[in-house]
């Protein structure tokens, strides 16, 4: 996956939205027949909390790109790696905004 600006950029992070209420959505379905992937439904709703308050710092400009620095949900992707199958488009998108364009 490659961003060259910041709308490519964006379009990764919505799609990592799209994705996230999916699983949202299926856990939610899925909680009575399933307590593991239900019990993953905080770890989700963190996540997408964090990809909305990123979208939001983009389309405002005041994201900082090629800082180095991870961003906060990337400790959650890394502890549940196994249970979030978007960690490799969220890893992605971290790494694009530690490097920059």
């Amino acid at each position: 996956m490659n961003a060259d600006n910041p709308d490519d950029f964006l379009d990764l992070v919505d799609q990592a939205i799209f994705e996230t209420d999916d699983l949202i959505a299926c856990a939610q379905y899925e909680a009575d027949s399933d307590e593991d992937f239900a019990g993953m439904l905080p770890v989700y709703r963190q996540l997408r909390a964090e990809l909305e308050k990123l979208h939001a710092a983009v389309r405002a400009g005041s994201h900082a790109f090629g800082a180095g620095a991870d961003l906060p949900f990337l400790a959650l992707v890394r502890r549940y790696r196994g249970r979030v199958p978007t960690s490799g488009l969220l890893e992605a998108i971290n790494e694009i905004q530690r490097k920059g364009f």
